[in-house]
């Protein structure tokens, strides 16, 4: 359980890169056996910070004090041996490795000159059980839902002589029932001593399970709440320093907004009965000119398979597209950008970006695509490129030293503005958004959210696959439910409630 023993203290951290302060003297502090929030806006800091902690990046200026000693800098190794360790949101987890392998990484323990798999595994077995999880230690990774992997994650750092522990994003891809099993995890851990960093965007989740919260807008510490103190709007008006278009968890007004100046006209596209791989059994639904179409269902339900099937990314077994009346079939993506029909993926980094590319080469590919002028990149062509780029990043506010900069240097957050903000100036008839908001702060939702909206307006038919119900039954004008690999139900979102879609997703 939490104390008043700091075990870190970082003080008037300060940290530059070229043209851009990221940090401009940030003090943070964490106690023993405490679970300490660090929220804000995408590019606000946080990543920059913890990247000190870990040893990654070398302040500019300030200290840094763990467990009572004081460093001007730490290293990876220095950081490691500290206890110090990052549980990130992409996960380090290898597949081929199984789940006691994985657990130990490196420290393998030997008997008579031999491999111990016996001893390996019963040790393995008897600390995750301490943890409270009940994990397959001779089982791969490999088999381990996405919620398995996170949590092996976690009990890797611990059982490596960890105890303070940072958590990024952990709950982006769980679904509800999985979040709350983590957190069971999470407080277990607690009770042991452990201390916890926890970012995350999902606000209500930092409510529910933080001690303490510090909030980061621009590089600079905004505000800081004990337990008593924490409240979704105030740590809102502290990340954003502006009062939203909607209440954070109260969507009325923002539901009202989302039909104005907006008609919807008649099916564009139609999918029948599609099968692909053993995640997609049997998917049927339509989509009409304008409108916003929800996809809805658990981890796991086929939703992304579905949308890679249709652009051609991923096998199709069986069933129909059809597109303006008349079937198709999309070979790759590349013939799916031909037909006008963009594609922001669930994995930003390695099927949204191109990391060699720099951000404005990133966002106008698909309008060099559509113009079959991909590789020719003539002086017309790249005075239109930065004019594409500069474009986006003022419309959806992304925080960037430039346009030739790397898309890999930026936030999480950034980045995947950018991945969207790739199709805003390809002329799409048809846009599919998979998990377009996941690890994105609320300001950044809010931009997506309007940005959504004006597409609709305009007459462009949007397909938005989201795991988050609310943002579901805010934005969409109908939801079509998943439920393992089949489509069960699709309901008009005004005349339908969470609990009829969830019973729908689950049972």
């Amino acid at each position: 359980m939490a104390t008043n023993t700091e075990i870190v203290k970082l003080e008037s951290i300060r940290k530059e890169f070229p043209g851009v302060v990221a940090l401009d003297g940030v003090s943070f502090s964490l106690k023993k056996g405490e679970i300490h929030a660090l929220v804000g806006e995408n590019g606000a800091g946080k990543s920059t910070l913890i990247k000190i902690l870990a040893g990654i990046y070398t302040p500019t200026s300030g200290k840094i004090t763990v467990k009572g000693k004081t460093y001007t800098h730490l290293t990876p190794s220095i950081a490691r041996d500290l206890g110090i360790a990052v549980v990130h949101q992409e996960l380090s987890v290898i597949d081929t490795q199984t789940v006691a392998e994985a657990l130990f990484m490196g420290e393998i323990t030997q008997g008579a000159g031999f491999i111990s798999w016996k001893k390996m595994n019963t040790i393995s077995r008897n600390f995750l059980s301490s943890l409270g999880l009940d994990l397959p230690v001779q089982q791969s990774v490999g088999s381990l839902t996405i919620a398995q992997k996170q949590l092996l994650e976690i009990a890797r750092a611990v059982f490596q002589n960890a105890d303070i522990v940072v958590m990024d994003e952990p709950t982006s891809s769980l679904s509800e029932a999985e979040v709350e099993f983590l957190f069971n995890v999470i407080k277990n851990l607690k009770s042991k001593g452990v201390s916890i960093i926890y970012i995350s965007h999902r606000l209500s989740e930092v409510k529910e399970i933080a001690d303490e919260v510090t909030v980061l807008r621009d590089g600079k510490v905004t505000g800081n709440l004990k337990r008593g103190e924490i409240d979704i709007d105030r740590i809102v008006s502290y990340m954003v320093g502006r009062k939203l278009s909607f209440k954070y968890g109260s969507h009325q007004e923002f539901r009202q907004k989302k039909m104005e100046n907006r008609r919807i006209g008649s099916e564009i596209l139609k999918v029948e009965h599609l099968k692909s791989g053993k995640k997609v059994k049997d998917v049927t639904f339509e989509l009409r000119e304008g409108e916003i179409l929800g996809l809805f269902g658990v981890v796991g339900s086929g939703r992304t398979e579905t949308l890679k099937a249709i652009i051609g990314a991923g096998k199709k077994d069986g069933g129909t597209i059809i597109l303006h009346g008349q079937p198709i079939r999309l070979r790759s993506p590349y013939y799916s950008v031909k037909k006008d029909i963009g594609f922001v993926p669930e994995d930003r980094r390695y099927e949204g970006l191109i990391f060699t590319f720099n951000l404005s080469q990133n966002i106008s590919l698909p309008t060099f695509v559509k113009r079959a002028i991909l590789g020719m990149f003539g002086w017309v062509e790249k005075k239109l490129e930065k004019m594409l780029a500069s474009s986006a990043i003022e419309k959806l506010r992304i925080k960037t030293p430039g346009i030739d900069s790397r898309v890999d240097a930026l936030s999480g957050g950034n980045q995947q503005k950018v991945v969207i903000g790739k199709w805003l100036f390809s002329n799409s008839k048809i846009l599919i958004l998979d998990e377009p908001t996941r690890g994105i702060d609320v300001g950044a939702k809010e931009e997506i959210y309007n940005l959504i909206l004006e597409l609709a307006s305009s007459g462009i038919s949007v397909i938005f696959s989201s795991s988050e119900l609310p943002e579901i039954l805010m934005l969409c004008d109908r939801v079509v439910v998943f439920n393992a690999g089949r489509t069960v139900a699709t309901f008009d979102v005004d005349s339908v409630t969470e609990t009829e879609i969830l019973r729908a997703a689950t049972t």
